[in-house]
């Protein structure tokens, strides 16, 4: 009984001794904000959508972000829906909470998969009417496509 208790003692200090964390571990937190800006494509209405976002990601932990995501794509169209408009045009923004998990993540470059969970607000815009300031006077002039 006591060379059991004396190796259980043993086998427990071992691995105490050695499950210390050092302070450079991997697992430490690297306190690190990301701000990330690009292009984005999309295939809305069976048609290329061209854009922009911004991401704003806060890393907790080593390989994994989270944080905000906004982006904005429009394109003209031909299709206008049955309204009146001359010039039609659509418009999409997002904002949204993206998690990110990178993949490879080197001191200039990082390769990661994303989640982006948000809100896409769509807006159909007549490109024919056009509002001009002018001082503090107003003036609206219609632009026909010619």
């Amino acid at each position: 009984m006591r060379k059991i208790s004396i190796t259980v003692i043993l086998l427990i200090c071992s691995i105490i001794t050695n499950a210390q964390r050092s302070e450079h571990s991997d697992t430490t937190p690297p306190q690190e904000f990301s701000l990330s800006a690009g292009a984005v494509n999309t295939a809305i209405l069976q048609k290329g959508f061209y854009g922009g976002y911004l991401d704003l990601k806060y890393y907790p932990v080593k390989r994994w972000a989270t944080g905000l995501s906004f982006s904005l794509v429009g394109r003209k169209i031909t299709d206008n829906f049955t309204y009146s408009i001359g010039q039609p045009l659509v418009d999409f923004y997002e904002i949204g909470w993206v998690n990110q998990y990178d993949i490879i993540q080197k001191d200039k470059i990082r390769l990661g998969v994303s989640l982006n969970n948000g809100v896409v607000i769509s807006r159909l815009g007549d490109n024919a009417e056009k509002e001009k300031y002018i001082g503090q006077d107003l003036v609206r002039e219609n632009v026909q496509k010619k």
